[in-house]
């Protein structure tokens, strides 16, 4: 209901009310007159019948006196008449006040109720609430409207549901070769690779971040990748490990990580190998993983923020590819624009950036990262053990030497060079520009917003 018909009702009822007293009013009236004589109106007007009664005839002229015979005085009968018609009158008027006054409260009930229907409609409108009315086909138009809406926010939530299940396709793409069920030295190879690939993303996950400070740290890793004010953020990460070594905080969040690492590569394992070998495999990874935490906790410290990537899509990066000739396995630079040609099956081992962002270059290459690429799954081997690389030393019982893997994070094998900070301009790599990722786990893996 609209405010314009409320103000019509409103009218409309005053006016029938006003009606209905003057009818009564009127009918009252003529009741009056039509049953009443001269005296009788005399006595409505005011004069009482004893009064006129009582009229000194002294005062009367004589023929007056003389003319006026006891048949015109008026009788008994006449002034009982006159009484019960006054008690019948009054009575009358008793009713219909109360009438009136039942009327008028009823009105003013009335006008109350409408004034908040007033208030309320005014409301609505202020809110912009009230509109036009409108058919059934209407609102299943709206219904539909929110279904899209909806069908929108649920599929953006499922997208970062998503997001592991395309970072497992950047880590090992099973649809992109079908290799025989067989023990020949290429399925040898290609699980070694799935094994590498797995252990890859372990460490970017849970291994080589940038402090051991909480058992799960994507969001921290995300405001450190943020973060344009150079000084701000090295404030922020010495606290933080100054944090992570007090009170003995790192050792239960370290050991934590690495339990999380086997759980995760473990699990495609469970029924492929038998119980022994997956003993001795976990056994070995176990060594593995605490070798390169041991290796990374002094790279936490440097100056600069270093992080990493498994995510190889942007061109124009530098990557190392895993090349087979023979026996042997090289490691060969390749440029990222040949993966559409040959796209990567895994990446290995992950790669090694700088973040600053203060910086028009703010992701500097330290170590381009290990991929593994469709060709060379192609590639027949004579022999079942790859030689002149590292690959095989996962199911080798010796630890891995730390001190390799911290020159090859530091990008350079000299002694002297690895002992300094390592910066963007000390980078072997190449260096992104403008905002474009070149690696950082958070700010690609776990954030989906890079590009590397």
């Amino acid at each position: 209901m609209s405010l314009e018909a409320v103000n019509q009702k409103e009218t409309r009822v005053e006016s029938h009310t006003e009606d209905l007293v003057s009818e009564d009013a009127k009918n009252l009236e003529d009741q009056v007159v039509s049953t009443t004589a001269t005296g009788e109106e005399a006595n409505l007007r005011g004069d009482s019948v004893d009064d006129m009664a009582a009229v000194d005839k002294t005062t009367l002229p004589p023929q007056d006196k003389e003319a006026r015979t006891p048949s015109h005085a008026p009788s008994v009968d006449a002034v009982d008449d006159l009484d019960t018609f006054k008690t019948a009158a009054r009575t009358l008027l008793s009713i219909h006040r109360d009438e009136i006054a039942q009327r008028d409260e009823q009105i003013s009930k009335l006008r109350g109720e409408l004034l908040r229907v007033r208030e309320g409609l005014q409301a609505l409108e202020k809110q912009s609430v009230l509109g036009e009315p409108f058919q059934d086909s209407d609102g299943f138009g709206d219904n539909q409207e929110l279904g899209k809406d909806s069908s929108e926010q649920v599929k953006s939530i499922s997208d970062w549901s998503l997001l592991d299940l395309s970072e497992k396709e950047q880590v090992v793409d099973m649809n992109a070769h079908l290799t025989e069920s067989s023990n020949s030295a290429s399925t040898q190879r290609m699980r070694t690779m799935l094994v590498l690939a797995l252990v890859a993303k372990a460490l970017e996950e849970y291994v080589l971040t940038p402090n051991y400070l909480l058992e799960d740290d994507d969001e921290l890793r995300y405001i450190l990748s943020r973060m344009t004010d150079t000084r701000k953020k090295a404030q922020f990460r010495s606290l933080l490990l100054s944090i992570a070594e007090g009170d003995g905080l790192k050792e239960p969040v370290k050991l934590f990580r690495v339990e999380t690492a086997l759980n995760s590569i473990m699990k495609p394992f469970e029924a492929m190998f038998q119980e022994d070998f997956r003993d001795k495999l976990r056994s070995r990874l176990e060594q593995l993983l605490e070798g390169v935490m041991t290796a990374w906790e002094p790279v936490q410290h440097y100056e600069s923020h270093l992080e990493v990537s498994t995510v190889a899509k942007v061109s124009g990066r530098q990557w190392m590819s895993l090349h087979f000739g023979g026996d042997r396995a090289n490691l060969v630079m390749v440029n990222s624009d040949v993966f559409e040609t040959d796209p990567v099956l895994m990446v290995v081992f992950p790669k090694v950036c700088v973040i600053d962002r203060s910086k028009k270059s703010a992701f500097t290459t330290v170590f381009p990262g290990v991929v593994f690429q469709k060709s060379q799954a192609t590639i027949a081997a004579a022999d079942a053990e790859v030689k002149g690389i590292e690959i095989p030393a996962i199911l080798d019982t010796e630890p891995l030497p730390t001190q390799h893997l911290e020159g090859m994070l530091k990008g350079s094998p000299d002694a002297d060079e690895a002992d300094s900070r390592v910066t963007g301009s000390d980078s072997d790599g190449s260096s992104a520009s403008g905002d474009e990722t070149d690696g950082g786990s958070e700010t690609e893996s776990n954030d989906g917003d890079g590009e590397a």
